[in-house]
């Protein structure tokens, strides 16, 4: 019974052995193998570079185009007095118009990013 047992126990010390005598490159070989977001490497690495192109295009002019129209059903007009007054001196009061439009440019450059972009830059980096 002592043999069987002496056996067992160096079996497993051999077993235990073997089993820690991986060498790195063979770990990060099965990690490559195994692991699943290895598989997606090429997908990273193409949101990094579009994560990193697009902080680096802060620096960029930023141009925004805005337009408004309204129509209202009821303006503000001068009393009847005070326009007859108005038109008695040869000045003409037509009022406000119903109907009001209103269009802009704007156009931002960043001068100073206080190292915002730069922080974007490293963070991208850093999580890919």
């Amino acid at each position: 019974m002592k043999r069987y047992l002496i056996l067992f126990f160096v079996l497993c010390n051999l077993l235990v052995i073997q089993a820690q005598t991986l060498t790195l490159e063979q770990c990060q070989q099965l990690a490559r193998e195994n692991y699943p977001l290895i598989v997606q490497k090429d997908l990273i690495e193409k949101t990094r570079d579009f994560t990193l192109s697009n902080a680096k295009h802060n620096w960029l002019p930023q141009i925004s185009i805005n337009a408004q129209a309204t129509y209202q059903s009821a303006v503000p007009a001068l009393p009847d007095n005070l326009n007859s007054l108005l038109e008695s001196t040869g000045i003409t009061n037509e009022g406000l118009h119903k109907d009001q439009y209103k269009a802009a440019i704007q156009i931002e450059q960043l001068i100073y990013g206080g190292g915002a972009v730069k922080s974007q830059v490293e963070i991208a980096r850093a999580e890919s």
